[in-house]
């Protein structure tokens, strides 16, 4: 057992608390872990970590994107081709929309 539940153990038992055998301090420890790792794991979050406190790596690239202009210029190079209508049916023409984001994303990847 480590130092840390000796010291828990000794506080319980001088505040008067409930008297345990290090055995039972640990497994309390386990089933306290337990019951956190399984609510963040249900949430989707990092452990002790809040939700609005994770990264958004698409984010930080969209806000990266917005301060170099050439970055800009490449992203309304693949904007145009798949926001413009190709028939009242089609929204755009997948084709040129997909090679002109290909082209985004390997230029892209070089700032």
């Amino acid at each position: 057992m480590d130092k840390d539940m000796k010291e828990e153990q000794w506080e319980k038992t001088k505040k008067g608390g409930r008297k345990g055998s290090l055995k039972e301090l640990a497994r309390e420890r386990e089933e306290e872990t337990t019951a956190d790792d399984e609510r963040d794991s249900r949430s989707g979050g990092y452990r002790g970590e809040p939700a609005v406190a994770r990264e958004n790596n698409c984010l930080n690239a969209a806000k990266a994107c917005n301060l170099n202009d050439t970055c800009k210029k490449y992203r309304s190079a693949y904007i145009s081709p798949c926001t413009s209508r190709v028939s009242t049916a089609e929204v755009c023409n997948k084709r040129k929309c997909h090679k002109a984001l290909r082209q985004f994303f390997d230029k892209a990847r070089h700032f």
